[in-house]
């Protein structure tokens, strides 16, 4: 077997768990994929005089930011984190990253110390789509140790069945939004909510959040379905009643399969800037037989929830 074979073998049948620390007992939960969470260093060139060719030299060490992606059926305590993340002052949490194989033994840990989550990402929700859910995460640790492998044999201490990651499909949600009908609603591409993250160099690293930015949204619904997002659009951007008051609350609902909400995004102070006739294809799919309009919305704040709102 080749070197690139057998290295695509072992990422295939290697799985990951995140653990939190922080608490009486550490949580732990399967992931659906990792990555990053390395050492790394900007390699430097220095060229002088007649030199031919150039001497290379490392910058100071620094951290790739740790990405995760999983299910809804995530352990209370990450849904927690990433909803606190959202909030004026979010926590930062020490951890780990582990790599486990199918029988959940360890094989790599790779801990973190006084993270700040920077990136939530949610995939488009596609009322067509068969596609699972994963939630995207992304961790800016302010300081990483060195990985290490723990004794052949240790176990994760957690069983999970094989489709925890199944509990949530795309196709399972719902808009709602202050005096609209959204029953029509059909998808909603994928959006992040994004927060900067300041980091310091000295005698100790230290990080710090910065901004927070809550995304615009791209909500397609049907044609004969969207005279009232049309009356709003023009009440709101062509008649400019775009006051705090003209302003709708709403929020996106994820649902399981028995259609009990799943998760929660609260949509605070959302207004239109977009309406326009649906593309014929998109992604390459088949066209629609129903005609579809595409409405932008931008949104002020948003809230994440266990369950409904």
């Amino acid at each position: 077997m080749s070197p690139a074979v057998a290295a695509a073998t072992q990422r295939i049948a290697q799985s990951f768990a995140l653990r939190l620390d922080g608490s009486a007992a550490p949580t732990t939960g399967l992931l659906s994929d990792a990555s990053g969470g390395v050492f790394t260093a900007d390699v430097i060139q220095h060229q002088s005089g007649g030199d031919p060719q150039a001497r290379k030299t490392l910058g100071p060490t620094r951290y790739e930011d740790i990405e995760i992606e999983v299910g809804t059926a995530m352990p209370a305590r990450l849904f927690d984190w990433i909803a606190a993340s959202w909030g004026a002052s979010p926590p930062s949490m020490d951890g780990a990253v582990l790599g486990i194989d199918g029988t959940f033994a360890l094989q790599r840990e790779q801990p973190f110390l006084g993270a700040l989550i920077a990136e939530t990402t949610f995939p488009t929700l596609d009322a067509a789509s068969k596609q699972s859910g994963r939630i995207g995460v992304r961790i800016t640790p302010r300081e990483l140790l060195p990985p290490t492998k723990p004794p052949t044999g240790t176990k994760l201490g957690l069983t999970l069945g094989k489709n925890q990651h199944k509990a949530w499909q795309v196709a399972a949600f719902k808009l709602e939004l202050d005096g609209l009908p959204t029953s029509h609603v059909t998808r909603i591409d994928a959006f992040a909510v994004r927060r900067t993250i300041e980091r310091s160099q000295g005698q100790a690293a230290t990080i710090k959040p910065g901004r927070i930015a809550f995304p615009n949204l791209r909500v397609w619904l049907a044609a004969s379905a969207a005279d009232d997002w049309h009356a709003w659009h023009k009440h709101f951007l062509i008649d400019g009643n775009d006051t705090d008051a003209d302003e709708k609350e709403g929020a996106i609902v994820l649902l399981a399969a028995n259609l009990s909400p799943i998760a929660t995004i609260e949509l605070h102070g959302v207004g239109i800037f977009r309406i326009a006739p649906a593309p014929k294809d998109q992604d390459g799919a088949t066209a629609p037989t129903v005609a579809r309009v595409v409405a932008d919305l931008y949104c002020e704040r948003m809230r994440l929830l266990a369950g409904g709102a």
